[in-house]
Order: structure tokens, then C-alpha cells, then sequence
């Protein structure tokens, strides 16, 4: 396999290292926050990516690959990229470090289950119909898969690879995260604006939140130490919930059309890719939150990652021609 790497600037993405103030906001001074690192160009035409992910141990960086049927992963150390060709669409990745595997699956109506250091292929099963973000219970041990654009989560026992249980749930069901701490599996749903509390112990719905400025609500992301949860609506919105009541600490302005995002508890941010170009990086605060700056991307990025032990942001996106995978590197002086 042929990795091409290029070194910023790039005549498509000369404007990457640039910080640009949006709506009136965003902090625009002359230390970037983020230094934009090589892009990676993948072979073969280009597809489109989903829900990214980081393994830390094996200094791997994973975009899920469904235009492919593939699992993309990058070797951080030497830069080089592989496609694990799964014959199926992948929406989401997850690190299991308690079984060492990293299961993957998605639209494909697929579930895999791969060897953590190998990536190897170790087991599989089908799903009843077509799924999108799966999370996985630290405790239990069970994975948690949403219904694309229908209304169920169905409970997986990733070792025995079966379903448990069904869990029914409004329409539309988006990003969700499992919080260790309160023991509960929080999901957005873009059909009713609100972020549902799930109860892991008896899989039923125990709260409807709604999530105020934030509307259709796609990415979700969490400080299991503050209790803060992160609401990232479509429509240019980040609502700062607390995990434990559901009430509104505050909202933050954002890009449009942001669909994953990421936190890093080191650096206390939270990153909001937009499809317009534009990452948003958020900074929590004591109380709340707070645009720190707006990052120009290369347009159509949604998807992102942060690597645990760097804290690189890496994204993924695409042109009319190739996939591409670009790191970011947090600047000295904003670690």
C-alpha cells in the first residue's frame, strides 16, 4: 500500500493554520492553538468517512471507513496508514481494553469484534438492521448499538456476540457516551432535541433532557470529572449539561453541521468539527464554557479524534478525488 504524505501548506489547505473569528467570537491572536501537522492521502478514489477513535497503547488512530467497507487505521509513530477491508459499513469504533479488542460496526448491519494488537478479524455477528454509533459499558461489558434513523439501542454481548436486550427510544438516535462514574449511558436524539439518560442495570429510558439553544443534536462528549456533558447541536449550538440533573450550565457558539466531537481532560477542551470548514475549539470553564477559537479545516471534516497520549486532534475528510487523515498538534503555549 502506497501512503503519500504531504507537509502543510498545501494549495488546498494553505488556510488550515490560520485562526479565523466567527460570528463575532472566537479568540483571534498570534499564537495558534492548533499546529496543522501531514496529511495523509489514502488510496483508491474517495469515500466517505464516519466516528472516529484512538488506541493509545498501540499508538493507533482509527476513522471508520464506510465508503470503503473499511476500517482505516493509522500508526501514529511511523505516519503510515492500513485499510482493513471488513466488507461491510462502519459507523463507529471502540476500544475494549478489558477483552483487548477493538469492535467496529455500523449501516453494514455488521458487528466485528478485532484483535486489539493484530487487527485481526476475531469474530463477528449480523444486526437486525442498520446501526450507527456503538458505545461500550466499562462495567457490564456490554456495547451499546444505535438504530440509524430508527428508534431502537440494542444491548450486545460483545463476547458471546448476541443481543441481550432491545431498548426503545424516539427516532433519529445520534452520538452517545457512557459515563462510569453515574453508571448511566447518555444518547442524542436529533427528532426531539433532547439527550436521553439510559439506566445500564435495567436498559429502560429514565430521563428525557432537553438540551436549550442546541437543536438536532449530533455530537456528545464528556468531563466525567466535572459531571459536564457536551451537546453539540447542528445549528451552530454547544449546550453544557450537568451529568447528573440534566440542567443547563450554559451554551456556546459554534460551526454548523458539527457532528462528532471530542474531549481531551487534559487540556479541559472539547473539539466541534464543521462541515463548513471550521473547528470550533472549546475551552470548559469553571462554570460552563467558552469559544477559545475557531481552527479553519478542510471543508467537509465531521469526524475527529484526539490520541490520549499526545493530544493530537486528527481528523478525517474528504475531496472529489481521495480520503484524506490530517493531524493537528496542540501548540506549546496552550498545553
Amino acid at each position: 500500500m502506497k501512503i503519500i504524505r504531504f507537509s502543510i501548506p498545501l494549495a488546498a489547505l494553505c488556510a488550515a493554520s490560520l485562526l479565523i473569528p466567527m460570528s463575532g467570537t472566537g479568540r483571534a491572536d498570534d499564537s495558534a492553538v492548533l499546529t496543522p501537522g501531514s496529511v495523509i492521502v489514502l488510496p483508491g478514489p474517495a469515500a466517505k468517512f464516519a466516528y472516529m477513535g484512538a488506541d493509545p497503547r498501540h499508538h493507533h488512530i482509527f476513522a471508520s471507513h464506510p465508503g470503503s467497507k473499511s476500517l482505516t487505521v493509522i500508526k501514529t509513530k511511523s505516519g503510515k496508514a492500513k485499510e482493513i477491508d471488513l466488507g461491510a459499513e462502519i459507523n463507529s469504533v471502540k476500544v475494549d481494553e478489558a477483552d483487548d479488542v477493538i469492535l467496529a460496526g455500523g449501516e453494514g448491519k455488521k458487528l466485528f469484534a478485532l484483535d486489539r494488537k493484530t487487527l485481526a478479524v476475531k469474530a463477528s455477528m449480523d444486526l437486525p438492521d442498520e446501526g450507527d454509533d456503538i458505545e461500550l459499558d466499562t462495567k457490564s461489558g456490554m456495547l451499546y448499538v444505535d438504530n440509524d434513523e430508527e428508534t431502537h439501542v440494542w444491548v450486545v454481548d460483545p463476547r458471546a456476540m448476541k443481543i441481550t436486550a432491545t431498548i426503545d427510544i424516539p427516532k433519529d438516535p445520534e452520538y452517545m457516551v457512557y459515563d462510569d462514574v453515574t453508571d448511566k449511558l447518555y444518547q442524542n436524539i436529533k427528532s426531539t432535541d433532547e439527550t436521553l439518560v439510559i439506566d445500564p442495570e435495567t436498559n429502560t429510558v429514565e430521563a428525557h433532557w432537553t438540551i436549550g439553544p442546541a437543536k438536532s443534536p449530533h455530537g456528545l462528549a464528556l468531563d466525567s470529572k466535572t459531571q459536564r456533558l457536551f451537546v453539540a447541536g447542528g445549528n451552530s449550538k454547544l449546550a453544557v449539561l450537568d451529568a447528573r440533573t440534566g440542567k443547563l450550565l450554559g451554551s456556546v457558539d459554534i460551526g454548523p453541521r458539527v457532528d462528532q466531537i471530542v474531549f481531551d481532560p487534559s487540556t479541559k477542551r472539547v473539539y466541534c468539527p464543521s462541515r463548513t470548514g471550521v473547528l470550533s475549539v472549546v475551552q470548559e470553564t469553571e462554570d460552563s464554557a467558552s469559544l477559545l477559537a475557531n481552527v479553519a479545516i478542510p471543508a467537509g471534516a465531521h469526524t475527529l479524534t484526539v490520541d490520549p497520549s499526545t493530544h493530537d486532534v486528527w481528523i478525517s475528510y474528504i475531496d472529489k478525488d481521495h480520503s484524506y487523515i490530517q493531524s493537528f498538534t496542540v501548540t506549546a503555549q496552550a498545553k
